[in-house]
């Protein structure tokens, strides 16, 4: 099956044949070249791995319109089974409300009956591509704050932190957390049907750790408690940070609304003021993120800790060695 190329037909498909996108494009530049140069239908077949009847075609659109015959309609592959009116309602679902695959998938069929069957891989495929992830989800309370208040405090504290980052004030942020033997669930690579595990069945024993994250430093002030952290403990270790010797002009201690953060006496307040030059920042309620030692807590939580159930008489020990570590083992940087 001969075919009779110009110079510039014979370039143009030797163009196609390297550069488009579509490989099957390309292929119907070369079998259209392999004739042009006197090569027989089932040479060019077999050599590009395709029918002779492929080939046929491919001569006669070259034929009949010339390269707008062979760029007649891109057949790479069968028709996706997830269609983009699919992906939408999908994308619809899981940015509305949590939930998995499979009640995505069930809600997707709901909304085109007549679509064909796909794969739930398929369908994360799908998501992934629309820019959504698979994560856990979270409980929060910004509803309940006030958006005004919150972003004052968040402009505030940049501020703050400039001024820290410069050795102009000492800025402290200070929280309690406590700490179960029992290790809080996560998620982590395992062997397939064999998860990793930790013994749930003990009766459960806590130390509670009231803690202050120095922002320039990364120095993390803390103290150890068997029992709950109470307002005393709170007041001993701000003490501690204010009778430390760093010659900064002026310490600020940022620090959530719970009721013994406000129950401070007086006295204690001014002596602060007075005397060494430090005063407490209280955040507006319900704004925890605005806190840096959270961060703290929750890699402490569930990525330093290593997920094993503690001896009850060891939870003590357990801890004030993850929080002793913290600096050296274990470090946050909030560049």
């Amino acid at each position: 099956m001969l075919i009779r190329l110009a110079e510039a037909e014979r370039r143009t498909l030797e163009e196609l044949s390297r550069n488009h996108p579509f490989r099957d494009f390309r292929l119907r530049a070369l079998g259209v070249l392999a004739l042009g140069k006197g090569h027989g239908l089932k040479l060019v077949s077999d050599i590009l791995g395709v029918t002779a009847q492929s080939v046929r075609n491919w001569a006669k659109g070259w034929r009949k319109a010339g390269l707008m015959g062979l760029l007649n309609g891109h057949k790479g592959g069968r028709p996706p089974k997830l269609t983009p009116a699919m992906l939408d309602t999908a994308e619809a679902v899981a940015r509305a409300e949590a939930c998995g695959l499979r009640e995505i998938a069930r809600r997707v069929k709901e909304a085109h009956p007549e679509a064909p069957p796909f794969s739930l891989d398929r369908l994360a495929a799908g998501l992934k591509a629309r820019g959504l992830s698979w994560k856990r989800t979270r409980l929060s309370l910004k509803k309940k704050r006030c958006p005004e208040r919150f972003g004052a405090a968040q402009d505030d504290l940049k501020r703050c932190q400039a001024a820290a980052r410069e050795g102009r004030i000492a800025l402290f942020y200070l929280d309690e957390c406590g700490f179960a033997n029992i290790p809080n669930v996560r998620r982590s690579w395992s062997p397939k049907g064999q998860p990793h595990e930790a013994g749930a069945g003990v009766s459960r024993k806590r130390a509670n750790v009231v803690g202050a994250l120095d922002y320039a430093t990364g120095q993390l002030w803390h103290e150890v408690h068997d029992t709950t952290v109470r307002g005393g403990n709170v007041v001993d270790l701000i003490d501690r940070i204010a009778r430390r010797e760093d010659g900064k002009p002026l310490t600020l201690v940022v620090l959530d609304n719970a009721s013994m953060h406000h129950a401070i006496d007086p006295e204690k307040l001014e002596d602060w003021l007075v005397n060494h030059r430090l005063v407490l920042m209280h955040l507006p309620p319900y704004s925890p993120e605005l806190n840096l030692i959270e961060m703290v807590w929750r890699q402490a939580k569930h990525h330093w800790r290593k997920f094993v159930t503690w001896d009850k008489d060891k939870v003590r020990e357990e801890v004030a060695k993850l929080m002793a570590d913290f600096g050296t083992a274990y470090k946050i940087s909030f560049a």
